[in-house]
């Protein structure tokens, strides 16, 4: 009689353990992959309160991984951007913020880059010898924003409202082409336009009295939690390379090709420019220095109502102070 070997008999203790072992492996299959962390994006903009920021990544010592510059020249559109978390911070002006927590966007003020006294500007075509000769004459800005707000204290100051102009709604970008190909008779800018326009005069400017233009670091709250870490990283390294940039030298060479401005103009507008410290930032945000506070309340007080329920918007529910408390 023909007879075959037994088959070997597989324990259960081993059955059991092969079917966990597969169903481990089936799960791991079904869990999602995670993400690999974003960095926070930055809009900057081409205007000098940005570049110690450029030149920190031009020479390395602004980490990739946590932070990442995005080139907005519209504020227009970097305002819109960062308020509806495109990117999660922004370089704005401190009436551009009001402006943007008006309209219900939860936006934060967690340092001031930069004071501009006298590097926003009213610029002009020759035969025009004061503000007062803009009556009726074409004038390129940009709505809105800083622009707008230094064109209406120069209108105010020679007894003129933005209905006495004609209006040309300008990107920056726009300004050199703009006054090649379209008939405008003055134009409001920030540097380096005006460098690049040396042919127009100015008869206005952000060095009038009352007339500063307060740039600071706008955070979308949420990114203030998501990327705590990042935001410290970003403010100390500003603190840092704001003086490498006044030190000037080769290094400066990226910077002068992006402004497209010689390292003499260059110069001349970080003479325009104030770049207070952290530990100045750290007062004013905390409220124990009244400047900042006071400036904001007067910017909303003399900021246009778009409509008839626009609420006060207060310093301490806008101004944050938290990425400055453990910085030197």
């Amino acid at each position: 009689m023909h007879t075959t070997d037994p088959q070997p008999v597989m324990a259960p203790s081993n059955i059991l353990a092969m079917l966990l072992v597969g169903a481990l492996l089936a799960g791991a299959l079904l869990l999602p992959v995670p993400e690999q962390a974003k960095p926070l994006m930055v809009a900057v903009g081409l205007w000098p309160g940005s570049e110690p920021w450029v030149l920190a990544r031009e020479q390395g010592a602004l980490n990739p991984s946590q932070v990442r510059l995005v080139e907005i020249n519209w504020t227009s559109a970097a305002m819109r951007a960062v308020g509806n978390r495109v990117v999660d911070a922004a370089i704005l002006s401190l009436d551009e913020v009001i402006l943007q927590v008006r309209q219900g966007y939860p936006l934060k003020v967690v340092m001031v880059t930069d004071i501009s006294r006298g590097a926003d500007v009213l610029l002009v075509k020759p035969g025009i010898a004061s503000v007062g000769d803009l009556r009726g004459r074409r004038v390129g800005y940009e709505p809105r924003t800083a622009g707008s707000w230094l064109l209406g204290r120069a209108l105010a100051g020679a007894g003129l409202e933005l209905g006495d102009i004609h209006p040309v709604v300008l990107n920056p970008t726009e300004t050199q082409e703009a006054f090649d190909k379209l008939p405008i008779d003055a134009i409001v800018c920030t540097d380096p336009w005006p460098l690049r326009l040396g042919r127009l005069q100015p008869i206005y400017d952000s060095s009038q009295p009352g007339a500063a233009v307060v740039r600071v670091l706008a955070v979308h709250a949420a990114a203030l939690t998501d990327h705590q870490q990042a935001l410290t990283h970003l403010v100390q390294t500003y603190g840092s390379w704001a003086e490498k940039l006044r030190d000037g030298g080769p290094t400066l060479d990226p910077i002068l090709r992006r402004e497209g401005v010689s390292a003499e103009g260059f110069r001349d507008t970080l003479d325009k420019i104030e770049m207070p410290s952290l530990q100045q930032n750290r007062l004013w945000l905390r409220r124990q220095d009244d400047w900042l506070a006071s400036l904001f309340l007067e910017l909303q007080e003399s900021l246009p109502t778009e409509t008839t329920t626009v609420r006060e918007v207060k310093a301490e529910e806008v101004f944050d102070s938290t990425l400055l408390e453990g910085l030197p």
